[in-house]
């Protein structure tokens, strides 16, 4: 169960305040819906993502 996931110590996210940035600006989830609706490929969308994400942990610190 997941209780017991996270009493073992598993780790879901990044442990820090850049990720609440990143999950409220819905990065990841506008990655998928670029590659899966063919926008973009994967290569460009991830790269796209990836540098939004990058900005978002170099601004917190």
């Amino acid at each position: 169960p997941f209780v017991e996931t996270l009493g073992s110590g598993a780790k879901f996210v990044p442990a820090s305040p850049a990720w609440g940035q990143i999950d409220a600006s819905l990065i990841l989830p506008t990655m998928f819906q670029e590659i899966v609706s063919g926008r973009k490929d994967v290569a460009k969308a991830s790269d796209d993502a990836a540098k939004k994400m990058d900005a978002a942990f170099t601004e917190a610190g």
